[in-house]
């Protein structure tokens, strides 16, 4: 077979899978290639809040935090209801932490602990911890970058000008945040996923790994055993076959921007994404054709949270966001005008929008919709909307009363006026008996306002004018099929035997390691299987 290009290992993409995949390799002695399929590198990671989730970590035992190999094992079979393969959730709690040594120690990434930061579900199951788990990278200087810093895909959602550390801090202080956010820029640091990408793409320049972009993998290639000993790569200067003489990691991300992978695997229409429009789902394909076994969990827990899209003031394409209703003076409602979750906590009403009406063959409470009143208008941000500010046209209902909101907007009226009111009579107490509001921690620091009083996730909704807003899923680049890894991330035929020299990584693989979510396990899987599928490549595979 004649090639245009040999190394030993090939990633395809450049997220956190891909890079750490490529530093591992050339540490083990090999050679690497990231082709990534974007004009610019760092994928989903690049445009998340990257954090990372790992359970009894060295930095956490270095602050006297307890924890425990057996509490962070439980605390995963608990988020994932069951789902997750007791091997995998193993491979994932032991070698995360091991992980992090690595990439600190040998690699030089500076990892921190995000005090203060407690897990989705403290108090809600004894596993769960007040802090320590969680895990972010310094602000990195971009002049230790260089020119190579323009190799970083730009994100459009901000998350790159503070830390997660910020965040707790501030609390909402806007003013507070906003100060850091400019001491942050007059440094020229990035933070978040931006920042966790500019420090990994600059441990892989040390290591002269290569970087092609614009130039997604369309096919692998195999040998007369069936190994994988290559890809195809369409690049701005052609086609190029590359031979991987140990192996090919596929660190391709979701499948966020294939309406058909999302109407077989989500069960939804279309979604809306926060993820680069390059993730395809190409590591579904790319194996498929392979006969590699496809893993896929309920839908219920896969984050999918709910969004709000925001029309462009100046006729551009309209702005999808993310949107967590947890902030006071708002509530979600059905078509029915009913409250259905709490909407402070999203793996609690996520699943609530999956629920199918038996009797009238319909979603119960899909579509939905925002409601709020002026007060929060005045004092929260919207998306991307600061307080105050005037609503795009044809982004909101608008009403003096919710009579008239409710008719405007589509939603049963009584329905909604019951449902304002009793909402409002919880809030005087600050107890929410219909679905428990603001009970986590991680939904009061996050989501709520410490001024509000008695709790912070709650307020009324009484002063008009009254909102009404459409509510959208939007897709995070996570997914509830990938595809079937043994331990070390090699993919699984439809037979369960190893497809030798495939790996597959982050999004790309089957979350049967996790099984559920808590933010930040994303991100960690990627940087341990890619790791581990390095290794493993460069200690197995064949030359």
């Amino acid at each position: 077979m004649d090639w245009d290009h040999e190394v030993d290992v090939v990633a395809a993409g450049s997220g956190i899978g891909g890079m750490a995949a490529a530093i591992t390799a050339v540490d083990h002695g090999g050679t690497a290639l990231v082709l990534e399929k974007a004009h610019g590198l760092g994928g989903v990671t690049g445009w998340s809040l990257g954090q990372l989730w790992v359970g009894a970590n060295h930095l956490a035992q270095a602050a006297g935090i307890p924890d425990s190999a057996a509490e962070t094992d439980a605390y995963i079979g608990f988020i994932g209801a069951s789902h997750s393969d007791p091997a995998l959730r193993r491979a994932f709690v032991d070698g995360a932490p091991a992980a992090i040594s690595y990439f600190m120690d040998a690699v030089g990434i500076e990892f921190e602990l995000v005090r203060g930061m407690p897990d989705y579900f403290y108090t809600g199951h004894p596993a769960g911890k007040a802090e320590g788990r969680y895990l972010e990278v310094k602000p990195f200087p971009l002049e230790r970058l260089g020119a190579a810093a323009n190799k970083l895909l730009p994100s459009p959602h901000r998350f790159g000008s503070f830390t997660s550390a910020d965040m707790l801090a501030t609390m909402g202080d806007r003013d507070a945040m906003a100060k850091r956010i400019a001491e942050h820029l007059n440094r020229n640091e990035r933070c978040a996923g931006a920042g966790l990408m500019a420090a990994l793409l600059n441990a892989a320049l040390e290591r002269a790994v290569e970087f092609w972009v614009s130039s997604p993998v369309t096919e692998l290639l195999t040998d007369a055993e069936g190994r994988v000993v290559g890809v195809v790569a369409v690049t701005p200067s052609g086609e190029k076959r590359i031979r991987a003489r140990k192996g090919v990691v596929l660190a391709t991300g979701g499948y966020d921007h294939n309406a058909e992978l999302v109407r077989t695997f989500e069960h939804h229409e279309a979604i809306l994404s926060m993820s680069p429009d390059t993730v395809e789902g190409d590591h579904l394909i790319l194996a498929g054709a392979l006969g590699a076994a496809v893993g896929v969990l309920p839908r219920d827990l896969t984050p999918t949270p709910l969004g709000i899209r925001v029309p462009d003031a100046t006729g551009g394409e309209p702005y999808d966001q993310s949107y967590q209703p947890g902030k006071p003076h708002c509530i979600v409602v059905n078509g029915q005008g009913l409250r259905f979750a709490d909407e402070a906590f999203y793996l609690d009403y996520e699943p609530a929008l999956n629920i199918l009406d038996g009797r009238h063959r319909r979603p119960r409470n899909w579509p939905a919709w925002l409601i709020l009143d002026q007060n929060h208008r005045d004092s929260y941000d919207l998306a991307t909307i600061p307080p105050g500010a005037p609503l795009p046209e044809g982004m909101a209902t608008t009403a003096d009363t919710l009579e008239e909101l409710a008719a405007g907007a589509g939603i049963d009226t009584a329905g909604l006026r019951s449902t304002v009111e009793r909402y409002n009579g919880f809030c005087e107490s600050g107890v929410d008996p219909d679905f428990l509001r603001g009970k986590y921690p991680y939904s009061n620091i996050f989501l709520g306002d410490p001024r509000a009083v008695p709790n912070p996730n709650m307020g009324p909704i009484a002063r008009p004018p009254f909102y009404a807003i459409p509510l959208h899923r939007v897709g995070l680049g996570f997914a509830s099929a990938g595809l079937r890894t043994k331990e070390v991330g090699e993919v699984l035929d439809v037979k369960g035997s190893p497809i030798r020299g495939l790996h597959a990584v982050g999004n790309a693989a089957a979350r049967l390691d996790i099984g559920g979510y808590n933010s930040g396990m994303g991100n960690t899987r990627g940087l341990l299987f890619g790791h581990l599928s390095a290794k493993h490549l460069m200690e197995s595979g064949a030359r």
